[in-house]
């Protein structure tokens, strides 16, 4: 049994975590950190990464199991989603504006000014996300199974 930081699950969350921060981190010094349209293109950088762990461990890795590359991919999602959260409030600590209330009018419906509000939001945001994503991308790279033709 391998490592958790030695997973291929663990390397994939990373790279989604620092391309949606470095995606993030371009947005607020372009100024474009107010257009909450943009927000939805991290979904773009998920996709991707995990289009990659799918295709890696259905074809390259060849464990077999369809629940064990779901886990797989869903544990990769888990670990961005909590990498992301971590992130944006040590950049909200650290950059010392009130980034997450300007995150808040996106995420939530109603305007709120609690961190651990914003927090709990971005996180069910996330995990459905990742549930969603990690689903859909397993049905693409399900085996076919071999039915008996019908006479």
């Amino acid at each position: 049994m391998e490592s958790i930081l030695n997973s291929n699950s663990f390397r994939y969350g990373m790279k989604m975590f620092l391309s949606i921060g470095a995606f993030f981190l371009i947005l607020y010094a372009l100024g474009w950190a107010e257009v909450s349209e943009l927000r939805f293109f991290n979904l773009v950088f998920v996709v991707y990464f995990s289009y990659k762990l799918a295709k890696r461990n259905s074809y390259r890795e060849r464990s077999g199991s369809y629940l064990r590359n779901l886990s797989s991919l869903f544990g990769a999602n888990i670990i961005n989603v909590i990498a992301c959260i971590v992130g944006l409030v040590l950049f909200n600590l650290t950059i010392g504006i009130d980034f997450v209330g300007e995150v808040a009018d996106g995420i939530l419906l109603v305007k709120t000014d609690s961190l651990s509000q914003v927090i709990i939001a971005l996180f069910l945001e996330g995990m459905a996300g990742a549930a969603t994503v990690s689903f859909i991308l397993m049905q693409h790279f399900k085996k076919p199974r071999l039915y008996a033709p019908v006479e």
